[in-house]
């Protein structure tokens, strides 16, 4: 008898009737007593991630844990390829990677792969050896023997592994089911809603609780009685047979609101929601409703209608009224110009003569008297102005002169005035002009609105942020200008409330001083000429305010004529002088005097301005023959102005007289030093003005 039949035997009568795990344990246990191993294991495979793990593993001949390792580098790999692997001896030297061999100090290998039913390899049964292996031939067909049985008793595993899964996950879906199904009878009973099912011939099949409350007759009263019997009255009888026939034929759902009864005989308006109950076959079997009870929400209604239509009313009668008051108001305001202009004006005229009068002068004291009726007469008189602006744009009656003006010159002038002022963020000003764009638009009240989005953009920047003027053309024949900063932005929510007058959003108890009015006139203007106005911004990003100004219309080839006659055309208004004196005023009545100074001396002309950064801008563009400068002007003062214009290729040659209220000794060496040719002091002397004047002039 050969060894193989001797070994037989014992290895059936060892496994019995053994299963699954059992078996494993007992053939791994059998073969390793018979082939006389140092290890025997089987393994199962894992193809996809290239690893095999033990499901039997006996040591020196007892069952030990399982372990996992990888395919890559190890003679189980080989096994896998080439279904039978021998090594009888030195292993380790053909696999220098599988330290697991190495650190075991094995020294022969026997391995059979283990194939399924579809040929496919699913594990491996291995012999390992720490001595040359005498006789692996043995082992060879002793796996290869066995092989078949375990790898069907693998699969065999696997499959009752996937069937209890299979059957966990359908008890799982089955509860949760049986718990939908609960669920949803409890819904159905407990919805506000009320839920009804009618079979083929109109009769009741299902009547939850809230079609009880709703129309008073239990389930077991309304459960097979007729839909005309329970809820439909007779004025509604041929409606209801008519949606009740659309439903069966068109197997869809409807909506709709009808009258229906009650069981103590009320009439109520309810909504149904109705769909076709379709079986396997696609035949309708019945109808499925949800029913609401809408009675007091129609009452309700139109109750509101009549509300609303009281109130439109009411509103068409204030409307009339609001025009009867705003008539009244323009002609209140009409009458209380004139009647405060009249006294003002004789208030102011008497108060410069006052301070004009030099056969007896006035008194310091007497002189401060003087500034104060001034002062706050001029300042009653611009709130008189502002008042009757505003009531002006806001009924219409702006008078305004559109006319082609070439868009670059009015922005760089403002840029001009924006850049001469005092700087405190350190910002940087940038600007990207087109010279051909030209605009229809009045051209103070576009300078205004510019000026504005460009204060604006400065003083809501961050420190050492970027202000950047743009023009390109938009749609509907427009031009854009568009001003950018780098500031906080503008919240959401604060938008709508942008354009409202007195409305500072989140800067009103800040300390940015402003009154909250100029985007509010701005809006206004602009659309008044045309045109419209915009903001795109971000929170914490910053904002960019547009305006959009109807552009005239110039073929390319005509644009350098146009611009070249707009040029002409200024130039031809100008008057021809001998001198061009420019004083820089915010004092109407100190310029009126001036006017009348200058008006008196042949060949001079005099323009002006009310601020020192205007001031300076025209200084560079109309470079004057003589300045006459103001010291306590609003923003920039005097004295700073007149360094600033010594700074300056263009404007340092100018001469530059001062003149001011401040006569002390000290006032007039510090306005000497900063570079003024004389000082005039307030009230003037016409004289002395005059003699001053032509001096500087060498007349």
């Amino acid at each position: 008898m050969s060894e193989l039949e001797f070994a037989l035997p014992e290895i059936i009568k060892g496994l019995k009737s053994s299963l699954g795990e059992e078996y494993f344990y007992q053939i791994t246990l059998q073969l390793d007593n018979i082939i006389g191993s140092d290890y025997t294991f089987i393994a199962s495979l894992d193809m996809a991630q290239r690893t095999a793990k033990t499901i039997s593993l006996v040591a020196n001949g007892e069952v030990v844990d399982n372990f996992e390792y990888e395919l890559e580098g190890a003679p189980c790999a080989r096994v896998v390829n080439d279904s039978v692997f021998i090594y009888p001896e030195k292993i380790c030297s053909f696999f220098p990677k599988d330290q697991m061999l190495v650190d075991m100090g094995i020294e022969g290998y026997v391995g059979v792969c283990l194939h399924n039913s579809c040929n496919e390899p699913i594990g491996v049964v291995v012999a390992l050896y720490k001595a040359k292996i005498e006789n692996p031939e043995f082992a060879k067909a002793l796996f290869e023997l066995f092989s078949g049985r375990i790898a069907a008793e693998m699969e065999r595993t696997e499959q009752k592994r996937d069937l209890e899964r299979l059957n966990h996950e359908l008890e799982i879906k089955v509860n949760a089911l049986v718990e939908s199904e609960s669920k949803l009878c409890l819904h159905l009973q407990n919805t506000p809603l009320g839920c009804i099912s009618w079979d083929a011939n109109f009769h009741c099949t299902e009547w939850n609780k809230s079609a009880e409350l709703m129309f008073g007759y239990t389930a077991e009263e309304a459960i097979g009685r007729h839909a005309y019997d329970l809820i439909v009255h007779d004025e509604s009888k041929d409606t209801a047979d008519e949606l009740y026939k659309l439903l069966f034929k068109q197997k869809g759902g409807t909506r709709s609101t009808n009258e229906n009864k009650t069981k103590d005989g009320r009439i109520i308006k309810c909504d149904w929601y109705n769909t076709s109950i379709i079986n396997t076959n696609n035949t309708v079997v019945g109808i499925a409703s949800l029913v609401q009870d809408v009675t007091e929400r129609a009452d309700k209604l139109i109750r509101i209608n009549q509300e609303l239509a009281f109130q439109n009313q009411e509103k068409d009668k204030r409307a009339a009224e609001l025009v009867i008051a705003s008539q009244a108001k323009s002609e209140f305001l009409s009458s209380m110009s004139h009647e405060l202009r009249t006294p003002m004006n004789a208030i102011l005229g008497f108060a410069q003569l006052l301070k004009l009068k030099s056969r007896q002068p006035l008194t310091e004291s007497q002189q401060n008297y003087v500034e104060h009726i001034l002062t706050g007469g001029n300042h009653l008189l611009a709130l008189i102005d502002q008042v009757l602006d505003l009531e002006k744009i806001e009924a219409g009656s702006l008078s305004l002169s559109l006319e082609p003006i070439r868009l670059t010159d009015v922005c760089q002038e403002c840029l001009d005035l924006i850049s001469t002022q005092e700087n405190k963020l350190n910002l940087s000003i940038k600007s990207n002009l087109v010279d051909t764009y030209i605009i229809e638009a009045d051209y103070t009240r576009i300078k205004q609105i510019i000026l504005n989005l460009l204060s604006n953009a400065v003083k809501y920047n961050r420190e050492n942020g970027l202000v950047t003027l743009s023009c390109t053309e938009a749609p509907d024949k427009m031009i854009r200008v568009s001003i950018t900063d780098t500031g906080a932005g503008i919240a959401d929510d604060d938008l709508g409330r942008l354009y409202e007058p007195f409305d500072r959003l989140s800067h009103q108890h800040g300390a940015i001083e402003g009154a909250g009015v100029g985007l509010s006139i701005s809006k206004k203007l602009i659309e008044a000429m045309n045109g419209r106005i915009g903001v795109e911004s971000k929170a914490g990003k910053g904002s960019t305010f547009w305006l959009e100004i109807p552009g005239v219309k110039i073929d390319d080839k005509d644009k350098a004529a146009a611009v070249e006659s707009l040029n002409t055309a200024v130039a031809e208004h100008q008057p021809q002088t001998v001198a061009t004196i420019l004083y820089i005023e915010d004092s109407q009545p100190n310029l009126k005097l001036m006017e009348g100074i200058i008006g008196s001396m042949e060949g001079l002309t005099l323009i002006s301005s009310p601020s020192a950064e205007l001031g300076i801008v025209m200084a560079k563009e109309r470079r004057p023959d003589l300045i006459l400068m103001d010291i306590h002007l609003p923003g920039l003062d005097g004295i700073t102005a007149t360094q600033m214009l010594s700074m300056m290729d263009i404007t340092k040659n100018i001469p530059v007289i001062a003149i001011s209220a401040a006569a002390m000794t000290g006032d007039i060496k510090k306005a000497k030093a900063a570079g003024f040719k004389a000082y005039l002091t307030k009230p003037i002397d016409i004289h002395k003005a005059i003699d001053a004047i032509n001096k500087e002039l060498k007349i």
